[in-house]
């Protein structure tokens, strides 16, 4: 994978005591570079294969922050029924669509269902609104 040339508007890791510039993924097909959320060593770190550094504090917490139903429907995932290597399976969402802001107060935590429903609803995803919600291995309630 090659990196892109230095650019001046790559956002910076989102966990709180981390300044170091976010990995880039890949570009758009209209040629836009597009970041992860996480600089390298927490990108390493949040796969638990390391520790954070010294005074870094992981944004995710495992925990959907639609449980309170904020997003206007309830989080179908039923987080006490799922195994333990399983509770990082939640996703960072950007609540404006844009990638690039990782503004604390523009993310917030979502299991992979509620992310994909809330995409669709503000169509974040409107390329992507085909394809079926993600979390096959999530526990739903019925």
């Amino acid at each position: 994978m090659s990196k892109p040339a230095q650019d001046l508007t790559r956002p910076t890791c989102i966990n709180p005591g981390c300044s170091e510039p976010v990995v880039y993924s890949h570009r758009s097909s209209t040629g836009i570079p597009r970041y992860r959320i996480h600089c390298s060593h927490c990108q390493r770190a949040s796969y638990r294969r390391h520790p954070h550094r010294p005074g870094v504090i992981p944004y995710k917490t495992g925990r959907c922050v639609n449980s309170d139903s904020r997003l206007g429907f309830t989080c179908p995932t039923r987080f006490e029924l799922l195994p333990t290597w399983a509770t990082g399976t939640t996703e960072v969402d950007h609540i404006d669509g844009n990638r690039n802001n990782n503004n604390p107060n523009n993310l917030q935590e979502l299991c992979p269902l509620c992310h994909q429903l809330k995409g669709q609803q503000n169509r974040d995803f409107a390329r992507r609104l085909t394809k079926p919600v993600a979390g096959s291995h999530c526990h739903i309630l019925s």
